[in-house]
């Protein structure tokens, strides 16, 4: 059977060393061509068509990113396997947007890397449990934000302050209400203006009414 062949980039030529040993263990694997930075990685790929490039997040000069993007503008059905030693949430969903087909710790043990690069050639995506967790978490939390509403980012003075100008509560007169200064009450009501991306007063009162969270009039007189 025709052996696959592969193009492995990394910046530290013993990282490098080490892939080419736990990689060529592999049936039918040949590694054709070693990259050392980011371009070199993109000439390397667009020039021998391998079958796989795997590649080092913090590459060198443009970094692994940079070098995916690259590779798959010119090889849109390349298949590429990116490594990262200290990769988070955000970092792992830039990758896979920029079209990575598998995502995996450098500190992963030997047989799981070979797991990987046999995942991403047969076809499939491959991302390791810490990653997807990190995945899992995120949406979780991101998605009880969603639920408990836009104002979940005020602290609760904010949102006082929110309660009070969306009923037509002056500055002077909310500060009167809850016994702060004017002052004060201005740099939370422009707090609050900038985390909820409200451009005025006017914009601010409308999202309070349509939230149904603006303040019961009390013994101050709102403006």
């Amino acid at each position: 059977m025709k052996k696959r062949r592969a193009v492995i980039a990394d910046g530290h030529n013993l990282v490098r060393l080490g892939l080419c040993a736990v990689l060529q263990d592999l049936d039918r694997l040949e590694i054709v061509a070693v990259a050392q930075d980011a371009k070199e990685a993109v000439n390397q790929t667009l020039a021998l068509s391998p079958d796989l490039t795997v590649l080092d997040l913090h590459l060198p000069a443009e970094g692994g990113v940079w070098a995916l993007r690259q590779i798959k503008a010119g090889l849109p059905q390349q298949r590429a396997l990116l490594m990262g030693d200290k990769g988070n949430e955000t970092s792992v969903r830039d990758a896979l947007r920029s079209g990575c087909n598998g995502y995996m710790r450098k500190n992963a043990p030997s047989p799981e890397l070979r797991l990987a690069v046999s995942a991403v050639l047969s076809g499939e995506m491959y991302l390791d449990a810490d990653y997807s967790r990190q995945l899992v978490l995120a949406d979780h939390a991101q998605g009880m934000r969603d639920a408990a509403g836009p104002l979940t980012c005020l602290t609760e003075r904010e949102l006082t302050v929110f309660r009070l100008i969306g009923a037509g509560y002056t500055n002077r007169a909310a500060a009167e209400r809850i016994r702060l200064s004017h002052k004060t009450v201005e740099k939370h009501r422009a707090a609050v203006m900038q985390k909820l991306r409200l451009r005025s007063a006017i914009d601010l009162r409308l999202m309070a009414r349509e939230l149904g969270v603006a303040a019961a009039p009390g013994t101050s007189d709102p403006a």
